[in-house]
This record gives structure tokens, C-alpha cells and sequence, in this order.
């Protein structure tokens, strides 16, 4: 990635005759160093457009490379690492495997743009919700009322993130609003 930016900002800078960084700080780039870590970023960059509503469904992004992975056969030379598909193969079974493993959370979340953080931060805290009223058989708004309950939902969500109380509240609240009972 930093070849293809440090190539795009010298032509850029080349055409609009100015000098320095094209993107600055909203664009970060992390080495890939283990597999687990490989499959998290393949499923954040598929479902990007599907997250910012540019269209339904991964297949329907017409920039994506998921139709490199999926129809192996319509492959494009060079545009796909050959280990990375065949990491692909040797994950996945079959196209419908390889598809919900997209929609399968692992309660990772990736932050290239900052003001996403908090709106990642309470989707996960969203799901960490959802399995405590699995676990525990109440609604979500008893979960958050209850002292003992709100307890340990924020202290699962303060131990995910490494946060604040002060952060952590404000998840809950947010929370809260979104289910149309928050207290302030």
C-alpha cells in the first residue's frame, strides 16, 4: 500500500505542482504478521462498502476482491497474492463458506477512519449484549437497569477495549438512546 500512495502522491504532486503527503493521518497501514490477523482485514475490506451502504451485499461491489477469491476461474492475473488464494482454498470449503465467514463477527474492529471508533466500539458492545440475554434470558433493557447485570456488561466492555469507566458509560448510554430508554 505505501508504494502505490508514495506513487499516486508523486504524481499528484507532480500534475497540481505542490510537494509533501497527499493523505495525511486519516490513512494508516499495519503489517499483516498472522493469519488470524489476514482473515479479519479480508473481512473488514469486503464489507466496507456494504458498512458505508454503497451497496447490499459484497458480490454487488464492483471494486472489491472478493470475485477474485469466489469464481476462481475468472481470475485476473496479478491482481490476487496466489498465497493468499490459496490460503482461501485451504480455509474454506465451499463459495457459501467463504461467504459467511464475512458476516461471522470475531468482535475485531479496524480504525482507518477515527470517527468510527465509538460507532465499532458499540456495534461489538451491541453483540455483547445480545449474548448476555442469550446467557442470561432477559431483555436487553432489564440487562441495563439492573445494577448487578449493568456491572458486568460494562466490565466486559472496559476488559474488550481497554477503556475508560468514563468510555464505557458512554457505550452503555448510547446503547440505551438507541433502544429509546436512556437516562442521561
Amino acid at each position: 500500500m505505501a508504494k502505490v500512495l508514495a506513487s499516486y502522491a508523486q504524481y499528484y504532486n507532480y500534475k497540481h505542482n505542490r510537494v509533501g503527503y497527499v493523505f495525511q493521518e486519516r490513512y494508516k497501514s499495519q503489517c499483516i504478521d498472522n493469519e488470524s490477523y489476514f482473515w479479519n482485514c479480508l473481512r473488514y475490506i469486503h464489507l466496507n462498502p456494504v458498512k458505508a451502504g454503497i451497496c447490499k451485499n459484497i458480490g454487488n461491489y464492483n471494486f472489491s476482491s472478493i470475485k477474485e477469491y469466489y469464481y476462481p476461474e475468472k481470475r485476473s492475473k496479478g491482481i490476487l497474492a496466489e498465497a493468499a488464494y490459496e490460503m482461501k482454498q485451504k480455509k474454506f470449503t465451499s463459495r457459501k463458506h467463504f461467504v459467511d465467514f464475512h458476516y461471522m463477527s470475531d468482535r475485531c474492529f479496524f480504525i482507518d477512519v477515527a470517527e468510527e471508533e465509538f460507532l465499532e466500539r458499540k456495534a461489538i458492545a451491541r453483540e455483547i449484549l445480545w449474548d448476555m440475554q442469550c446467557e442470561l434470558g432477559l431483555p436487553a433493557a432489564e440487562i441495563l437497569s439492573y445494577v448487578k447485570t449493568r456491572d458486568i456488561f460494562e466490565s466486559k466492555i472496559k476488559e474488550m477495549f481497554l477503556i475508560s469507566e468514563r468510555m464505557t458509560k458512554k457505550i452503555r448510554r448510547a446503547l440505551e438512546n438507541d433502544m429509546g430508554q436512556g437516562r442521561g
